[in-house]
């Protein structure tokens, strides 16, 4: 018998990523349709498995996912936050770019550079001394979440380091394990398979 198949939508979308890789010439302009096609898969995941506020279905999804024995996350999630080490060590204007609304006060736009100037450090130190934890998968979907917007809008693509080429297929691949990941424990399917449905690669 064929196992339920929850949320359809999540592997046509997953799939579609391909068509716009195709369709479009310039590598920069597919990275950002693709992640949003990824990051609009996540949130379907996430809302239909999680109570709260998005940002708390975001850290719900990461925690309920990123088992100590899900390799292929924790490596995507490293690699996803040692593409921050940039922008961290960037001006603050160029943090800003990613972490803050144009429209936040100074004092909240401050506020947010210093929080992932600091989060960045702590997160590059702990997994390079190979923590994995529940808090630990929180905190890398906090930074999922900042950057979200500047991700999918293009918005930082003209920042002078031009990170973007680096932190957003980072980004998209790791909210792809992620979905997957919680896809596959709703339909009691192996990763791998769902991964394979989804035409998403493990690196």
């Amino acid at each position: 018998m064929r196992p339920h198949r929850p949320w359809p939508d999540v592997p046509r979308l997953l799939k579609k990523r391909n068509d716009f890789r195709q369709l479009l010439g310039d590598a920069t302009l597919a990275g950002s349709v693709t992640a949003f096609i990824a990051w609009k898969a996540f949130l379907i995941i996430a809302r239909g498995s999680l109570d709260g506020d998005e940002k708390a279905q975001v850290r719900g999804l990461f925690r309920a996912t990123m088992g100590a024995d899900r390799d292929l996350l924790w490596i995507a999630a490293s690699a996803f936050v040692t593409s921050l080490r940039g922008i961290a060590e960037g001006t603050p204007q160029s943090v800003a770019d990613w972490y803050a609304d144009q429209s936040w006060a100074r004092a909240k736009r401050d506020g947010q550079v210093d929080w992932a100037k600091r989060s960045i450090g702590r997160l590059s130190a702990a997994f390079a001394s190979g923590q994995r934890s529940a808090e630990l998968a929180e905190q890398v979907a906090d930074h999922v979440y900042a950057v979200r917007n500047a991700v999918i809008a293009h918005g930082a693509v003209h920042t002078n380091a031009n990170h973007f080429q680096r932190v957003v297929p980072r980004f998209e691949h790791l909210t792809n394990l992620v979905t997957c990941a919680g896809y596959a424990t709703r339909a009691d399917l192996p990763l791998s398979t769902v991964m394979e449905e989804c035409c998403v690669e493990t690196q």
